[in-house]
Formats: structure tokens, sequence, C-alpha cells
């Protein structure tokens, strides 16, 4: 029977396997390279995996942006 899979903040010793997850995911390495870029910043403000029983087996992120061009400045 597959475990269930929940949803969770990043923990520290989860970045490799994010890594592996995202290379998985893209034909190349440059999101996992640009996840752990903006990890290492600080730039992350929401990064959450899902794991299966210990294995992460997805992983969603969030850093702000800045739209140009609008009106206005705007931050998202």
């Amino acid at each position: 029977m597959t475990p269930p899979v929940t949803v969770r903040r990043e923990q520290a010793g989860d970045a490799a396997a994010i890594h592996e997850v995202l290379v998985a995911a893209f034909p190349t390495d440059v999101e996992a390279r640009l996840v752990e870029l903006l990890r290492d910043n600080g730039r992350l403000v929401v990064s959450l995996v899902a794991v299966a029983g210990t294995a992460v087996v997805g992983h969603v992120a969030f850093s702000p942006v800045h739209v140009f061009g609008a009106p206005r400045a705007t931050e998202a």
C-alpha cells in the first residue's frame, strides 16, 4: 500500500531531496539551481514539501517578484 502524502514546511536536511525532485521533474537542473540560490539568499517566502512516508515526493516554493511596466511598480 502506498503511504499517504502529507504537506509540510521545508525542514533542515530537505535540500538534497528537493534537488532530486526538481531534477526529475524538469528537463534540466536550472529550476533546482534556482531554488538553491533563492534558499541560500533567504528569498524563499514559502517552501513546502510533499512527503510520502519519509520520502520527499514534491516541492512548491514562493519568492517575491517585482512587476515593472504596470502603471506603478508592483510587488507580488
